[in-house]
């Protein structure tokens, strides 16, 4: 029996040889663009990425539905925003003024639907009769019989 591997002939097939030209341009155009560009670009999306990790892990840890919620679209906004204004960075500094102006739209888009969805499916959960847990009333409750107690153990 004969186990050799045989060579395959990996070849581009010509529907995709418009592609591999376009891919060459944008690795090149982006190996040139200045080190601190690309340092400082590099590093606005690793913040990004930092912000969308730990609200990912943040929302595990809290409990309740509306924390979880608030957590989510905070994070979602400020993570998504600092990662669109690294590619900003990085894409304005290779001149495409147009890719920029597509991000800044993102940009707003963001800023108007994240809140708002956010919002909406809050209230649809409270209208659907979700209960709220550790709720302000019963902090101040706690709070309330804490401060009887510290009176009694002064005096």
């Amino acid at each position: 029996m004969n186990f050799a591997i045989e060579p395959i002939d990996i070849s581009i097939e010509p529907i995709y040889a418009d592609i591999v030209p376009i891919a060459g341009e944008i690795v090149s155009a982006s190996l040139s663009l200045h080190p601190a560009v690309l340092v400082i670009s590099n590093i606005i999306i690793g913040i990004g990425l930092f912000f969308m990790i730990m609200g990912a892990i943040g929302i595990f840890r809290f409990d309740d539905f509306y924390k979880r919620i608030l957590l989510a679209a905070k994070v979602d906004t400020v993570g998504m925003i600092t990662l669109v204004i690294g590619l900003g960075v990085r894409h304005g500094a290779m001149g495409d003024v147009f890719f920029t102006l597509k991000l800044v739209f993102i940009v707003v888009i963001i800023l108007i639907l994240n809140p708002l969805v956010a919002h909406v499916m809050a209230r649809s959960a409270y209208a659907s009769g979700y209960k709220l847990t550790g709720t302000i009333q019963e902090a101040d409750d706690v709070g309330a019989e804490d401060e009887t107690d510290l009176s009694k153990s002064i005096m």
